[in-house]
Parts: C-alpha cells; structure tokens; sequence
C-alpha cells in the first residue's frame, strides 16, 4: 500500500484543499463521503474500464484516496460508527458499484418495479454476472440521469429503495460533513448521534433529518 501511495504522491501531488477535501494535479478533486468508483490512471489513457483494469490503473473512490493520502486528516473528520454501520449495509445488500451517467446498459430485463416517483427501475444480469437495476432520475426540467446499481445478488425492490437511501445518507453528510452526524434533539435539547435513534434506517434516517432523537 505504501507503494501505490508514494506513486499517487508523486505524480498527483495532492494538496489539502479544505475541511476533508483535497486537490490532485489537473484540477481533479476528492472529497471525504464520494465513494463513487474512479480509476488512477497516471497519465494513460483507456478506452473502458476493462481495459484500465489491464492496464494497471488504481481503482478507488474519492473517500478511500483521501484516507489514504491523509490519514491523520481523515482520523479526525470521518465519523468511525457511520461509516461502519453504512459499510455493514451495503454488505448485507450485496451492493457493490453504484453509477450515474447519461447511458443505460443493455442488459436482458428480468424483473421491473415500478416507483411512486421517477422511472420503473429495471433489474437484469450483466455480462459479468452482477445483477443490474437501473432507472431514470430528473435532476432538472428537460434534464435527467440514469442510475445505475449493481449487486452480487438478485436484488428486491426493498433492496433497491434501501441502496437509494443509503446513497443519499452518503450524499448528505459528504455536503455537510460527518460533524452533522450529531445533533441537538429539538425535543429534549440533548446532542445526540443519529445511529442512537431508535428503530432500523427507515426509522433513523427521516427522524434524524427532523433533527428529532425519539425521546
């Protein structure tokens, strides 16, 4: 590891940027919470992801990169129990790569749900025996991305709403910091971590963001 770490240094140069971000040579960005998949490739350029695989390239998330390059920076800005309880989650989902982009993936549809908001999500197998669920988000009027989720296993629509949650949960505290994970009950006025609420996510997560601990 310390390796790959030195070879990232010296040709990234990373600076520390501000509060859990830092900026690599090129103008490129990461953030502590992104833990979308990105390839280092070093100057080289790929055609494909299967090619920058054979080709060397480091693959990480923004997140993992800056523990690594800044660790003693990170230990004191991750919040350790959310990060383990969102990791126990994703593990228990077998979710394991999650995309948004412009393109669906072509894949043999063998399951729809259909959603209350947005587009049916449609769930297949990939080339490589991942199971796909994938629909359409609007993030503007005439504007939209495709999200894609990818599991190690057949996924239920429970499964698919819950990587959705988990996903925005990551979103929320890589805007606003792993600090927010504490709170001040609105309630009782005690601070209170959001994983001391009582009840599963669905219970925990809508709570929190009433900033309501459930005494």
């Amino acid at each position: 590891m310390e390796d790959i770490k030195q070879k990232i240094v010296d040709f990234y140069e990373p600076k520390l940027f501000g509060k859990g971000v830092a900026k690599l040579r090129g103008g490129r960005f990461i953030q502590l919470g992104n833990k979308r998949k990105v390839y280092l490739t070093f100057g080289k350029h790929y055609k494909d992801e299967k090619e920058a695989i054979e080709g060397g390239a480091y693959r990480t998330t923004p997140h993992d990169l800056f523990v690594l390059l800044f660790p003693e920076e990170a230990e004191k800005l991750v919040d350790k129990r959310t990060e383990k309880y969102l990791e126990k989650l994703n593990k228990t989902l077998g979710l394991v790569d999650y995309k948004a982009g412009y393109e669906e993936e072509d894949v043999d549809v063998e399951q729809v749900y259909t959603q209350f908001i947005g587009g049916d999500i449609e769930v297949g197998k990939t080339n490589d025996g991942k199971w796909l669920a994938q629909y359409s988000k609007r993030t503007d009027v005439d504007d939209y991305v495709v999200v894609r989720m990818y599991f190690s296993r057949f996924p239920s629509q429970k499964d698919v709403e819950t990587a959705k949650l988990l996903k925005e949960i990551e979103h929320h505290f890589m805007l606003y910091g792993y600090d927010a994970a504490k709170f001040n009950c609105w309630e009782c006025g005690k601070e209170r971590h959001w994983l001391d609420i009582p009840g599963g996510l669905r219970e925990k997560w809508p709570a929190y963001l009433e900033k309501y601990c459930g005494c």
